[in-house]
């Protein structure tokens, strides 16, 4: 699908008055998520405004956006304090999508604290992500704290510990 399509779709639902219906929106949402532009960025930032109460799919789905793009880390960590602030609860899906905006800009360990706090700390998929957070941030150590703490360990746990070995060694 191009962005025409998107913008055709986007121009009915507006003609049928249904440009506030969130699974119509959410589709635009995981277009652009999927196939990540510059120009299906601003598209998605400019429509997102117009979600009137943006659930936590729909937060992930931008967040997953920017993370995906390779270009915007700040802007999926901003969606995601604005997500904080308007009440919208975190999921598991939430934190693995954050947790690779925080690799890329070197930071995180706030976030691993928040994961704390909210009992996600013992899901396998934020556990992933964060063995996958420290090791692409060159901290072996508590990449292995965290794998240690995993207790039923699939072969994303191995993997993500595994890459994180060869990351250390590479850059040694």
């Amino acid at each position: 699908m191009s962005m025409n399509h998107v913008y055709k779709f986007h121009a009915s639902l507006l003609k049928t008055g249904q440009h506030n219906h969130l699974p119509s929106l959410g589709r635009i949402l995981l277009w652009c998520a999927a196939t990540p532009s510059p120009k299906s960025l601003s598209y998605v930032r400019a429509l997102f405004v117009y979600i009137p109460s943006p659930d936590t799919f729909a937060y992930n789905t931008i967040i997953r956006a920017h993370v995906a793009a390779h270009s915007s880390p700040s802007h999926a960590i901003s969606f995601f304090t604005q997500m904080r602030q308007r009440g919208v609860p975190p999921d598991n899906f939430t934190f693995p999508f954050l947790l690779k905006a925080c690799a890329r800009l070197q930071l995180g360990q706030d976030v691993h604290a928040l994961i704390l706090k909210l009992g996600f700390d013992s899901d396998t998929y934020v556990q992933n992500a964060l063995v996958s957070f420290y090791g692409a941030c060159g901290s072996v150590e508590l990449a292995l704290n965290v794998f240690h703490a995993i207790h039923e360990r699939d072969l994303v746990s191995w993997s993500s510990m595994i890459a994180c070995f060869c990351q250390q060694w590479l850059f040694q």
